[in-house]
Protein backbone atom coordinates (compact mmCIF):
# COMPACT_ATOMS: atom_id res chain seq x y z
CA UNK A 1 0.00 0.00 0.00
CA UNK A 2 1.12 3.52 -0.58
CA UNK A 3 1.58 6.09 2.14
CA UNK A 4 -1.05 8.82 2.50
CA UNK A 5 -0.38 11.90 0.40
CA UNK A 6 0.94 15.07 2.03
CA UNK A 7 -2.43 16.79 1.73
CA UNK A 8 -4.21 13.89 3.39
CA UNK A 9 -1.70 13.90 6.24
CA UNK A 10 -2.45 17.58 6.89
CA UNK A 11 -6.23 17.26 6.66
CA UNK A 12 -6.63 14.18 8.88
CA UNK A 13 -5.67 15.96 12.16
CA UNK A 14 -8.04 18.82 11.32
CA UNK A 15 -10.94 16.45 10.77
CA UNK A 16 -10.28 14.71 14.07
CA UNK A 17 -10.03 18.08 15.82
CA UNK A 18 -13.48 18.99 14.49
CA UNK A 19 -14.85 15.67 15.74
CA UNK A 20 -13.28 16.32 19.17
CA UNK A 21 -14.74 19.84 19.31
CA UNK A 22 -18.19 18.49 18.42
CA UNK A 23 -17.86 15.94 21.23
CA UNK A 24 -16.82 18.68 23.65
CA UNK A 25 -19.84 20.75 22.60
CA UNK A 26 -22.24 17.89 23.27
CA UNK A 27 -20.60 16.97 26.58
CA UNK A 28 -19.92 20.35 28.13
CA UNK A 29 -21.18 23.36 26.17
CA UNK A 30 -23.61 25.24 28.43
CA UNK A 31 -26.59 25.14 26.07
CA UNK A 32 -29.45 25.04 28.57
CA UNK A 33 -29.69 27.67 31.29
CA UNK A 34 -32.20 28.23 34.04
CA UNK A 35 -32.65 29.84 37.36
CA UNK A 36 -34.86 30.23 40.36
CA UNK A 37 -35.47 33.01 42.85
CA UNK A 38 -37.10 32.35 46.21
CA UNK A 39 -38.56 35.29 48.11
CA UNK A 40 -39.23 35.30 51.80
CA UNK A 41 -40.69 37.75 54.24
CA UNK A 42 -37.34 37.54 56.00
CA UNK A 43 -34.82 39.11 53.57
CA UNK A 44 -32.02 36.89 54.84
CA UNK A 45 -33.88 33.80 53.64
CA UNK A 46 -34.41 35.08 50.08
CA UNK A 47 -32.02 33.77 47.43
CA UNK A 48 -31.53 33.22 43.72
CA UNK A 49 -29.70 30.40 41.97
CA UNK A 50 -28.91 29.63 38.36
CA UNK A 51 -27.71 26.56 36.52
CA UNK A 52 -26.24 25.62 33.16
CA UNK A 53 -26.36 22.17 31.62
CA UNK A 54 -25.00 20.58 28.47
CA UNK A 55 -27.06 19.11 25.67
CA UNK A 56 -27.09 15.74 27.45
CA UNK A 57 -27.94 17.21 30.86
CA UNK A 58 -24.55 17.40 32.56
CA UNK A 59 -24.00 20.42 34.83
CA UNK A 60 -21.34 22.61 33.23
CA UNK A 61 -19.86 26.07 32.78
CA UNK A 62 -18.09 28.09 30.10
CA UNK A 63 -14.73 27.36 31.76
CA UNK A 64 -15.34 23.59 31.71
CA UNK A 65 -16.33 23.76 28.05
CA UNK A 66 -13.24 25.74 27.03
CA UNK A 67 -10.86 23.48 28.97
CA UNK A 68 -12.44 20.28 27.63
CA UNK A 69 -12.38 21.67 24.08
CA UNK A 70 -8.68 22.50 24.31
CA UNK A 71 -7.77 19.13 25.84
CA UNK A 72 -9.79 17.07 23.36
CA UNK A 73 -8.60 19.08 20.34
CA UNK A 74 -4.96 18.76 21.42
CA UNK A 75 -5.34 15.03 22.05
CA UNK A 76 -7.03 14.52 18.68
CA UNK A 77 -4.27 16.48 16.95
CA UNK A 78 -1.48 14.53 18.64
CA UNK A 79 -3.04 11.11 18.14
CA UNK A 80 -3.99 11.69 14.51
CA UNK A 81 -0.62 13.25 13.66
CA UNK A 82 1.29 10.05 14.38
CA UNK A 83 2.03 8.16 11.20
CA UNK A 84 -0.07 5.08 10.56
CA UNK A 85 1.80 1.90 11.34
CA UNK A 86 1.26 -0.85 8.84
CA UNK A 87 2.37 -4.42 9.35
Amino acid sequence: MTAPSGRRRRIRPLVWMLVALAAAAVLSAPLVSGGICVDSEDPEKSYCADFHTSLIGLPTSIVAWVILSIVLAAAAWLISSYPLRRR
